[in-house]
């Protein structure tokens, strides 16, 4: 026999620590929500380009949803240990204006979002094996990027140290 939970009631949408970003709704009465004493360590692996070039990476918006969610719910963003690794088809997404415009023709719309996420304390990296295979250096990435040696060793790495892996 399968129990169904009543669907939770929505309270009024929170003030977001992300502005503009990462839409999220507090369900105060979810059955499950996140303990606000907890560590909430997570390494975001985003892989995917955006469906166009002038739209938001896809996967930084889900970074800010979970930074809003977690502290709408009360968890304080010191307690949040986030790591974005960029590789694939979203490391283009952590270029500077000038370096995106010359692959893309438009501007970064990624720049804001990055800059919100790196003010909450979310860590940025981008693979260091897709910038040299898309013939980029450190010198075409936005602020607040760092460059890894590469996303695996990373993950590998982060998960060892208590990182939940969350790919995007």
């Amino acid at each position: 026999m399968t129990h169904f939970a009543q669907a939770a009631t929505p309270a009024t949408s929170p003030a977001r620590t992300i502005a503009m970003h990462g839409k999220a709704i507090v369900l105060p009465d979810a059955a499950h929500q996140p303990d606000p004493n907890m560590r909430q360590r997570a390494v975001f692996s985003l892989t995917v380009a955006p469906a166009s070039p002038a739209a938001t990476d896809p996967g930084l918006e889900r970074v800010a949803r979970a930074v809003n969610l977690l502290t709408a719910s009360g968890v304080p963003k010191k307690q949040l240990d986030f790591v974005v690794l960029l590789s694939e088809g979203a490391t283009d997404s952590a270029l500077t204006d000038p370096a995106y415009r010359a692959r893309h023709g438009v501007a970064n719309p990624n720049l804001g979002l990055i800059a919100q996420l790196s003010a909450a304390g979310v860590q940025m990296f981008v693979c260091g094996q897709a910038l040299h295979a898309r013939q980029l250096d450190s010198n075409s990435l936005a602020p607040g990027i760092a460059v890894s040696l590469s996303a695996l060793t990373s993950i590998i790495t982060l998960q060892q140290q208590g990182f939940a892996l969350v790919p995007l």
